[in-house]
């Protein structure tokens, strides 16, 4: 039996809810019981979209990179080959890889070319928002 890993986190979140928390009533445990439930809620709901945010950011910031275009030799070469060797990793790895190239790329515009750091910094930004746990929705 294979159970997808948002509905194990809705069952456990359900179970904590409705059989735990009432158990324990008003007190401090019954209301960390109702917390635990909560983030479990959270959680599952981010197990949903988690990956296909992370592929959409990637994709965006091989894009950023791509488009790049430094007159400094040494990091326009080491985009390249960094972009080149992004392609073969899996999508956690991609995303760290593809993130030290941010860091150069980002350091580099900060001093030679204010609108690429501010599309580094716009990159980043959304990135972050996108990062945030969105409020759980309930099956009906």
């Amino acid at each position: 039996m294979n159970i997808p890993p948002e509905d194990l986190l809705r069952t456990l979140a359900l179970g904590q809810a409705l059989v735990v928390s009432p158990a324990l009533g008003e007190s401090y445990a019954g209301k960390t019981a109702q917390t635990i439930a909560a983030i479990l809620l959270l959680a599952a709901s981010d197990v949903v979209t988690l990956a296909e945010r992370r592929m959409a950011a990637g994709a965006r910031l091989a894009a950023l990179l791509a488009a790049a275009d430094p007159d400094d030799i040494t990091l326009r070469a080491d985009l390249a080959e960094l972009l080149a060797r992004a392609s073969a990793m899996t999508l956690d790895e991609r995303l760290e890889h593809l993130f030290s190239g941010l860091e150069a790329l980002h350091a580099w515009a900060d001093a030679h070319d204010p609108a690429l750091a501010k599309a580094c910094r716009a990159f980043l930004k959304d990135y972050a928002a996108a990062e945030r746990l969105d409020p759980p929705t309930l099956a009906t």
